[in-house]
């Protein structure tokens, strides 16, 4: 872990793995290949609400994941890292 300040720890991406990996699903039997632009940004999606649905289920399935897991993943999302 990297210690962000003395009160906040940023978890590792491994530490985040299986709970990213459980969003990541559920997203992808959702909206399929569309969601690679969550990781890619040249890949294009030319109907710009369906990114708007893809980030708003990206944040609705991490808030579904156990208090700690959701907190791991959106500290390490929003990291300077």
């Amino acid at each position: 872990m990297i210690t962000y300040n003395k009160n906040i720890i940023i978890p590792t991406e491994l530490q985040v793995k299986s709970g990213l990996e459980r969003v990541i699903k559920n997203l992808y039997s959702t909206y399929g290949k569309d969601i690679k632009i969550m990781i890619d940004p040249d890949y294009s999606i030319k109907d710009k609400t369906q990114l708007c649905r893809i980030m708003r289920d990206y944040y609705k399935e991490i808030l579904k994941l156990p208090r700690k897991q959701a907190v791991d993943i959106l500290r390490i999302t929003y990291s300077e890292n």
